[in-house]
């Protein structure tokens, strides 16, 4: 019902050290470094996936959520192909309650940078491509 003692004492020596402001300053850091991050992506996908694939703008989070135009299954496709072309992405199947075929993949923008942004749905659009 509530999160680990130790992230606790964690959180309360944070509090401590920052105090309210710095803790309220370390938040809005986060949230503008998250917000950048997910912009840099949906201007990566727009660049590179327009045509062949869907999205909505996540409003939280680091994941952005795409279905894969012309392609049923991404399973195959993530695990294989995206994974021998350098391209890290997550299969729909993994957070889906259904079973059967998913046109979904999951990318997180937490860690790439702008670059490997592109470079990666560069790759993918490819794979897209060949595959659809």
């Amino acid at each position: 019902m509530h999160c680990p003692a130790l992230v606790q004492v964690i959180c309360s020596e944070l509090l401590k050290t920052w105090g309210q402001k710095g803790f309220e300053n370390h938040v809005a850091q986060v949230q503008n470094f998250y917000k950048d991050q997910r912009d840099k992506m949906l201007k990566a996908a727009e660049t590179h996936l327009t045509g062949l694939a869907e999205w909505d703008e996540p409003k939280a989070g680091m994941f952005l959520w795409m279905k894969l135009n012309g392609i049923e299954d991404t399973q195959s496709l993530i695990e294989e192909k995206a994974r021998e072309a350098n391209v890290l992405l997550v299969p729909g199947t993994c957070f889906s309650t259904l079973s059967g075929p998913n046109p979904y993949v999951r990318a997180a923008y937490s860690l790439p940078n702008e670059e490997a942004m592109n470079e990666g749905f560069k790759r993918l659009a490819k794979l897209i491509r060949e595959n659809s």
